[in-house]
Order: C-alpha cells, then sequence, then structure tokens
C-alpha cells in the first residue's frame, strides 16, 4: 500500500486525496457517508476531497434515486496524468532552462554517483532538449549492450525516439562495427593506430550541459555553462569533422 501512496503522491494528491481515492478503489459505488465512515473523515472534508479528485478526472460519480454514488475513473486515467505532466514538462523546462541560464553566469558543477546518479544524467538529456534537438557523446567503451541499459530508465529510449533527437558520436574503432544503422545517428570512430579509445569514459554535450561519466567508479560530474557547453561542441565537432575525413 505504501508504494501506491507514494506514487499517488508523486501525482500531485495530497495525503487525504489519497486516502479517498484508495477506500473509492477497494470499495466502488459508495456513498459519501459510506466514505465518511470507512476514512474517518466528516462529510463536508469528503465533499471537499471528491470535487477535488473529480477535477483532475480521478473520482466520478453516478446517481440512483436521488442519491450520489462514487467509484475511482480506471487506473489508465493515472497514465494519461503522467503524460500530461510530461508534456507540460517539455513546454516549460526550456523556458525555465532560458531563465536559470540568464541568471547563473557562473558555473556549476553536480556530483552524481552510482547507478541512479549516471540514469538521472540521461534522463536530464532527454527531458532538457526539445523536439529535434541534438547532442554530442564521446564514448569510450568497454561496457556491452547488457551492461549500457542498467545506465539508462525504462522511457529513456523512447522518449529519445519520440523527440527525434539526433546525436553524433565518437567512440572507439572496435566499437564503431556493432552500431546498428540510425537516421539520428552519425558515429565515427577514433583509429587504433592512435589509441584504443576504451577507458571506459562518456562525455556528453547537451543544452547548457557537458557531463563526464567514469563507468568504473559510478561517478559522474555535470558542468552546467552555456559557455563551456558551447566552447566543449566546437572542439568536438572539430575533431569529429577531421575523423570523419580519415575515414
Amino acid at each position: 500500500m505504501k508504494k501506491y501512496q507514494n506514487f499517488l503522491k508523486r501525482l500531485g494528491m495530497n495525503e487525504v486525496e489519497i486516502q479517498v481515492y484508495l477506500t473509492l478503489l477497494e470499495h466502488p459505488h459508495i456513498l459519501v457517508t459510506e466514505i465518511a465512515k470507512k476514512t474517518n473523515l466528516h462529510r463536508p472534508m469528503v465533499y471537499k476531497v471528491l470535487k477535488s479528485l473529480e477535477d483532475e478526472w480521478f473520482v466520478e460519480k453516478s446517481q440512483s434515486e436521488k442519491r450520489y454514488f462514487y467509484h475511482t475513473t480506471g487506473p489508465e486515467e493515472l497514465r494519461n496524468k503522467l503524460i500530461e505532466l510530461d508534456q507540460m514538462a517539455d513546454r516549460i523546462i526550456p523556458e525555465l532552462t532560458e531563465i536559470h541560464q540568464r541568471n547563473h553566469e557562473s558555473p556549476i558543477l553536480s556530483i552524481r554517483e552510482g547507478i541512479e546518479g549516471i540514469q538521472s544524467i540521461h534522463q536530464d538529456l532527454v527531458n532538457l532538449l526539445p523536439k529535434n534537438g541534438i547532442y554530442y557523446r564521446y564514448s569510450s567503451s568497454r561496457r556491452e549492450f547488457a551492461d549500457r541499459s542498467l545506465y539508462v530508465s525504462d522511457n529513456y529510449h523512447e522518449k529519445q525516439k519520440s523527440k527525434e533527437l539526433e546525436r553524433y558520436v565518437i567512440t572507439s574503432e572496435d566499437r564503431k562495427p556493432y552500431r546498428e544503422w540510425n537516421p539520428y545517428r552519425e558515429v565515427v570512430s577514433i583509429p587504433k593506430w592512435f589509441d584504443a579509445f576504451d577507458d571506459n569514459i562518456t562525455k556528453l554535450i547537451y543544452g547548457n550541459r557537458v557531463s563526464i561519466i567514469d563507468y568504473d567508479t559510478q561517478v559522474a560530474w555535470t558542468i552546467e555553462s552555456e559557455r563551456f557547453a558551447r566552447y566543449e561542441e566546437k572542439i568536438f565537432k572539430l575533431l569529429f569533422k577531421s575523423l570523419k575525413n580519415m575515414e
């Protein structure tokens, strides 16, 4: 039950709303008096909470003989709420980022650790970039696909695909053949005669951020700075173009 409460709280429900929602989920089509009895809430409070849940389409009511019976809508409505919030985030986050950039000229350094910390960087990338956005990646990986999948959230690839994000990748000569063709990805490699390029480190350049991920220690650093990101982007493009001309 605790996991349901935590999930509903993240959707914006307060504790009383969660109590009423879960009660209706287990006991559908009941009267306000019954809800009040099962939740130990006063009827005026129950009416107030039901109105709030109705406005968000979490609860519906039906009428029979001048009496109203309440029940939850299908749990799929919860997913619709998440989709709505996700779409809102796509509109609002770029605006907030622009305001943030205007008021934070000094670079901001953050450190994240563990699998969840690295996952949060990849999630930040797909959340921050707009549709058809572009990012750049150095990938000196020794990891197999199964290992790499640990470091991204469940919806990472789905969101990357839905936004049609373009990416340019510099990787090792050994890793390049394993990359399937993708219309949104272009890959060049560091030649073997120069270096094996297998340090197990990734650098991501996206939006106003530069993130460096060390998979051996599971520690990552992110520098948030428009100037720094553009500086790194110029170096990446120069190297990418040179490597492409060599192939």
